[in-house]
């Protein structure tokens, strides 16, 4: 049995539920509420992880996502917010919701203002630089510090498992360049070959280029692939995948 309990994160089950949260915000727990819930156990898992969370279901803000780099701020609860794929809020109550199976789910805090930010970014969300824009919305309408930023980036597929052909790497090299710290080269297949990206360091360098401290990005270093007895994984599930649940919300 794999530990999924490490120094950045805490694996929790209960039950029919199991859910993981970031040790650093639980720094903030006294203001801050947040939790990805892993792979369905239970039809009731949402009321599930709400109550678990002391939310009320009636303040989730959803997301229609569409790997876009479109992100809106919301000031009301309970809302569908539509094609975006980020979401922003410095009101209390208002639980910021997304899903992933693969993608990369990015909680961001600023612990000074009081801000939460809820961010799907699959590799187009990382090709679109979606976290960056982000935190500069947050910086525009907020008056966010980088410096004081935290992001904490959930399980998703990690370069161990993000293989790709010559097509989607020369994309990352348009956007980042020649970096072999992103773009590795992978299994040579029948003549074909494949790369394999690291899109959690794409993100890392892409926030520290503007002033995010290093020591204020966290992974939680879980794979949905690897671990997909776990959580859900669209490479491993296929066309019946199912989705994680990211939330976060300011009490």
């Amino acid at each position: 049995m794999k530990i999924l309990t490490n120094q950045n994160i805490k694996y929790i089950k209960k039950d029919m539920l199991q859910y993981i949260q970031f040790n650093r915000l639980l720094e903030y727990s006294d203001i801050l509420v947040h939790a990805i819930a892993l792979k369905k156990e239970s039809k009731e898992r949402e009321k599930m992880i709400y109550e678990e969370l002391g939310l009320d279901r009636k303040n989730k803000v959803s997301m229609h996502q569409i790997h876009s780099d479109i992100i809106k701020i919301v000031n009301v609860p309970g809302i569908n917010v539509g094609n975006v794929d980020g979401v922003i809020t410095n009101n209390k109550n208002v639980v910021l919701s997304s899903v992933e199976a693969d993608c990369i789910p990015i909680l961001i805090f600023d612990k000074n203002k009081k801000i939460i930010a809820n961010i799907h970014s699959g590799w187009r969300g990382t090709l679109q630089q979606i976290s960056l824009k982000a935190i500069k919305e947050m910086n525009k309408v907020y008056g966010s510090e980088y410096g004081d930023i935290i992001v904490c980036f959930g399980p998703s597929i990690l370069k161990c498992h993000f293989e790709v052909d010559e097509d989607v790497k020369e994309k990352f090299e348009i956007v980042f360049g020649h970096n072999d710290k992103i773009i590795l080269k992978g299994n040579n297949i029948k003549g074909k070959q494949k790369y394999n990206i690291d899109t959690i360091m794409a993100n890392r360098i892409m926030l520290e280029s503007i002033g995010v401290k290093p020591d204020n990005i966290i992974e939680s270093n879980l794979c949905t692939v690897c671990n997909s007895e776990y959580m859900h994984s669209y490479r491993v599930e296929k066309e019946n995948y199912l989705r994680n649940s990211t939330l976060i919300c300011l009490k």
